[in-house]
């Protein structure tokens, strides 16, 4: 195959071999490449390889600059134009610069579920998906161990303590609590704490 045109691209550089488009390549991976040039496959495929993981590195430098990931997430979202190779060497290479922090990231992911009143156990399968060690999540949910019922009453007293006084108030907030991963059993025991403050008051 020989390469009949090199054009600068939106994206990078168009290789064309032979008279036809082949593919697009990161601008650093076309180095010493030069129309007329003889290429193998196998220097084809190598040239794909490196173009890719340096779209791949590029590419997770933005991401983390514009917010930031898990490693699990930062990887898939590479792997879905790089490929997976690419993807794993791009996430290695941010690990190794100290652009990823899992732990940190599983910390502010997990307070800002709790802020919106999720349970931990509903918190613990969000921070699952994300791709965080299940040890990582037991560490950062014990560290704000809150009793459910205790979770539960602060949420009424701040959203629902006026539409709890009727039953259709009351199955509207119960409904509401169970979207936020609560147990029907740790529901009644904060109404109950509830109701026990306000006989007390």
């Amino acid at each position: 195959m020989t390469v009949t045109a090199l054009n600068r691209v939106r994206g990078g550089i168009s290789l064309h071999l032979d008279g036809a488009y082949r593919l697009t390549l990161h601008p650093g991976a076309v180095g010493g490449l030069s129309v007329g040039q003889h290429l193998e496959e196998e220097q084809l495929e190598e040239l794909a390889r490196d173009s890719a993981l340096l779209s791949a590195k590029a590419r997770a430098m933005r991401l983390l600059s514009q917010r930031s990931y898990s490693s699990r997430g930062l990887f898939e979202k590479l792997a879905e134009q790089d490929g997976e190779e690419a993807a794993r060497a791009a996430v290695g290479r941010m690990d190794e610069l100290g652009c990823l922090d899992d732990g940190d990231y599983a910390r502010r992911y997990a307070a800002q579920c709790l802020r919106k009143g999720l349970s931990p156990g509903l918190t613990a399968r969000k921070l699952a998906e994300k791709g965080i060690e299940r040890e990582l999540i037991e560490e950062i949910l014990a560290e704000g161990e809150e009793e459910p019922e205790e979770a539960i009453a602060r949420i009424i007293r701040r959203k629902y303590l006026s539409a709890i006084g009727d039953e259709k108030g009351l199955r509207r907030t119960q409904n509401a609590l169970l979207r936020l991963g609560y147990r029907h059993g740790e529901i009644r025991a904060a109404l109950q704490l509830l109701e026990d403050e306000s006989h007390y008051e």
